[in-house]
Parts: structure tokens; sequence; C-alpha cells
């Protein structure tokens, strides 16, 4: 697999991470990975664009909140989980520290991993806690 890391610093903290490609064999269903690290000094709220393809976020640090589902407004908290094929923009936040791993999954990719997780993948499925 080829890495290629790359770090932002400036007055706000600093956002460091690596995209590998996945080998041949797991090309198609898994489309890449990405390992990041994120330290800013106060809360981070993104507004995360819709994509034709699923999420599963391994954190390894403090946890996110974000919306469980389309039409859902309030925040919920999560550590490591699946995140659906949107429609529209979703919104995360987490505390300012974060660092873990991103595999992006097409949907037969998340059909595979298994069929709970799959359920993430329908049109505004939302999201699937994979731990506490």
């Amino acid at each position: 697999m080829r890495v290629v890391p790359r770090q932002v610093e400036d007055v706000d903290g600093f956002v460091e991470w690596a995209v590998g490609q996945p080998e041949a064999a797991l090309r198609g269903p898994v489309r890449s990975y990405l390992g990041y690290r994120e330290e800013k000094p106060a809360p981070v709220h993104r507004q995360e664009t819709p994509a034709g393809q699923l999420a599963v976020i391994i954190s390894f640090g403090d946890g996110f909140r974000t919306q469980a589902g389309s039409g859902v407004s309030e925040l919920s908290p999560y550590s490591s989980f699946v995140a659906g094929i949107h429609e529209a923009p979703s919104r995360t936040a987490h505390d300012g520290r974060q660092y873990g791993v991103l595999v992006r999954l097409d949907p037969l990719g998340a059909f595979a991993v298994g069929r709970a997780h799959a359920r993430a993948g329908q049109p505004g499925g939302g999201v699937v806690r994979l731990v506490g």
C-alpha cells in the first residue's frame, strides 16, 4: 500500500493525515484508508458533504458528536461508527482532539462488512455504532 503523509500547522493547532490506497484484492469495495490526528485548542464543528460511499470511523481518541440520521438535528456521541450514504450535508463535532482511521467503502463493501452496517448504507440510513 502506498501512503502519502501530510501535515498542516497554524495558530489554531494542527491536522496531520496519511492516505493509503488498498491492495488490488480490496480495490472496489474499499476505496481508501486515511489515518488522521487533529489537535485544536477549542471544539471543532464541521459540515460534512454527502458522498456516494460509506465511512467507517475507528477512533483512537476522544469521541465525536454527529447526527444519527437524516432529519435528526441534535448531535449524539459516538466513538467508532459507520456513517451511511447521505443525500444532504450532516454535522459533526469534537472537543478539539481527535485521531483515528477512516476507511471509505462502497455500498457492496459495506454489505460485506455485515448486514447491520449495510443498513447504514441506505440513503438517509444514518449512523451505526461499532463500539460502546
